[in-house]
């Protein structure tokens, strides 16, 4: 919702974004602070993976399969076993 907020106030549509941010706001204070703070973390870091945070250029399409398992990951207490296309070594485990 940040994220969003953020590109309505780019693009000049404040009631909008000023919308995003209350919504947002009202969420998370409903929330108790250690949830809170996990959801935060837990968003950011899903975003982050996800190439979706803001920021100029091309984007780069994405498998989707690969986005949930990744979304998956970062959410629970799992490890992710990484193989990269092209490289015969041992798997990576994050």
């Amino acid at each position: 919702m940040e994220i969003a907020s953020r590109r309505a106030k780019e693009e000049g549509r404040l009631r909008h974004a000023q919308a995003l941010d209350d919504t947002r706001n009202g969420l998370m204070l409903r929330l108790p602070a250690r949830d809170a703070k996990r959801a935060e973390t837990d968003a950011e870091a899903v975003l982050e993976a996800l190439g979706q945070v803001t920021r100029p250029g091309p984007r780069v399409p994405l498998n989707q399969k690969i986005a949930d398992a990744v979304k998956e990951g970062l959410r629970g207490p799992f490890r992710l076993e990484i193989i990269y296309s092209g490289r015969s070594d041992q798997p990576r485990v994050i």
